[in-house]
């Protein structure tokens, strides 16, 4: 399989989210890094998300239906908000 089955306008819909999550997330993130360590974290913990949010929207090419592939994108964007906001943060 190449691609999820779920609707087309799932695709504006992440984008959305993405940029909502990320503009409500940053600071109060960012507030958590001090220092080198602190940052270290962060950076370690985007190292963990990014990829489960990668594994997850691949995922989802193998769901059969558009209402199993919607919730599994769903959570995929969230990892992805998580991990790009600890990452710009720990930055």
């Amino acid at each position: 399989m190449q691609r999820t089955e779920a609707p087309r306008w799932t695709v504006a819909a992440l984008l959305v989210l993405n940029t909502l999550g990320v503009v409500a997330l940053q600071v109060r993130v960012a507030r958590g890094v001090r220092d080198l360590r602190t940052a270290t974290r962060h950076i370690r913990a985007a190292g963990t998300l990014m990829p489960a949010s990668c594994a997850a929207f691949a995922l989802t090419a193998a769901t059969a239906s558009p209402w199993t592939a919607l919730p599994v994108l769903l959570a995929a964007a969230c990892l992805q908000v998580l991990g790009e906001t600890a990452l710009a943060s720990g930055a």
